[in-house]
């Protein structure tokens, strides 16, 4: 009698250890197998993620988010170009959009000569097919230019048309 009692015992508390473990369960619908219509007469099923013994996938195996990064772009309007500091890679594409009501000319400082970047006069760069940050031309409301820096450093710019409309490109 012992024995029965204490195996009744042992198999309770190994039931309760194993498969009541306070893991959260669902119950499949099985309506119509047992021949009682009984709605909880189904199989226990594991909630995924629910049960603290399940084993979690390897990280190495989850695969990698990917950011694609967005596009480096200024905005020139009525008020100016925004954002007014643009920091980019050496080798990135800073892409100059004109929401504007008129043309509006993006260069590098100084004006008038836009110099600086590559160390030659608006005469001498702009008919060099465009190694120079400078559009050498307006571009009109509704279009865009497009440059590639891959002199790292930190770039001033304005508009050529309106020399007090300014920006700033960090090239890292």
């Amino acid at each position: 009698m012992v024995v029965v009692l204490v195996g009744g015992l042992l198999i309770g508390v190994l039931n309760i250890a194993f498969f009541n473990s306070g893991a959260e369960r669902a119950i499949a619908p099985t309506e119509g197998i047992d021949g009682n219509d009984n709605p909880r007469a189904g199989l226990e099923v594991p909630v995924p993620g629910s049960d603290p013994l399940q084993r979690v996938e390897d990280e190495a195996s989850v695969p990698e988010t990917v950011v694609v990064p967005s596009e480096a772009v200024v905005i020139y309007s009525n008020s100016g170009f925004s954002p007014g500091i643009l920091a980019i890679k050496a080798g990135d594409t800073a892409i100059f959009r004109n929401q504007g009501q008129r043309d509006f000319w993006p260069a590098s400082a100084l004006h008038p000569t836009h110099a600086v970047y590559d160390g030659t006069t608006l005469n001498e760069h702009c008919g060099d097919g465009g190694s120079s940050f400078d559009s050498c031309r307006g571009i009109p409301p509704g279009g865009e230019w497009e440059f590639v820096f891959n002199k790292v450093g930190t770039w001033r710019y304005h508009d050529h048309l309106n020399a007090s409309r300014t920006g700033t490109i960090v090239v890292e």
